[in-house]
């Protein structure tokens, strides 16, 4: 996604956990942290 986001002159926003959660002591551990980060992501790029 970085380099992609070079090569187009996109902004990379972050990471989106969409399809799996990480280790119990990762950003992900559950469903809901996955939305909240996702969700706080995307915002995040959106405003900026």
């Amino acid at each position: 996604a970085e380099q992609v986001a070079r090569e187009t002159g996109a902004k990379y926003g972050g990471v989106l956990y969409v399809d799996s959660l990480s280790a119990a002591d990762g950003p992900v551990p559950t469903y809901l942290d996955l939305l909240r980060v996702t969700t706080e992501t995307i915002a995040k790029g959106l405003a900026e």
